[in-house]
C-alpha cells in the first residue's frame, strides 16, 4: 500500500487540484472513524473507494474504539517484534561473509517472511496513530539510535 494511501494526511499532493481531492479524502476518512458519515454517502462511497482502503479505515476505527492501554499494549509488543528483528538482522551481519560487496542480492527469507507478518499485524491494528514506515523509523531513530530504514521521498 502506498504512503499516499496509508497516510494521506502526511502525503504531500504535486497539484492544488490533487491536494484538494486529498483534503477531502482525509476529512471524509475522519467522518467514518468519527461514525458521523451519512449512509447513503457510505453506500455511494464503497462504490468509488476501493475495498482495500475501506478494509483499513474499518481497522483504523475498531482500533480508535478500543481502551488506550489496549492501544499502548498492541502498540508496545509490535514495537518489540521489530527492535529484536532488527537486532537479529544486525547480528546476522556481523561476522559473516554473506552481505559482502557483490552478495548484496543474498535472501533472507525467514527474515523477509517475519518482517511481512509485523507489517500485516499493525496494519490490522489500523495503522495505530501513524503510518508503517514512521512507526519503523521513529523506532531506528528514537529508540536504536541507527539511520531511519525508509528514506523521505
Amino acid at each position: 500500500m502506498s504512503r499516499k494511501l496509508e497516510q494521506p494526511e502526511n502525503w504531500v499532493a504535486p497539484t492544488a487540484k490533487m491536494e484538494w481531492a486529498r483534503r477531502i479524502v482525509v476529512e471524509t476518512r475522519d467522518e467514518f472513524l468519527r461514525g458521523e458519515l451519512d449512509p447513503e454517502f457510505l453506500d455511494e462511497m464503497k462504490s468509488v473507494v476501493p475495498a482495500e482502503v475501506l478494509a483499513q479505515w474499518q481497522l483504523q476505527k475498531d482500533f480508535t474504539e478500543t481502551s488506550k492501554v489496549n492501544q499502548q499494549v498492541r502498540l508496545n509488543k509490535l514495537r518489540h517484534r521489530v527492535k529484536n528483528l532488527l537486532r537479529g538482522s544486525l547480528n546476522k551481519v556481523w561476522g559473516t561473509r554473506r552481505f559482502r560487496p557483490g552478495k548484496q542480492m543474498s535472501t533472507l527469507r525467514k527474515q523477509t517472511k517475519q518482517w511481512k507478518q509485523i507489517k500485516r499485524d499493525y496494519l490490522k491494528t489500523g495503522g495505530g496513530v501513524i503510518g508503517w514506515e514512521d512507526f519503523v523509523n521513529n523506532i531506528c531513530i528514537i529508540e536504536m539510535g541507527t539511520k531511519p530504514m525508509y528514506e523521505e521521498n
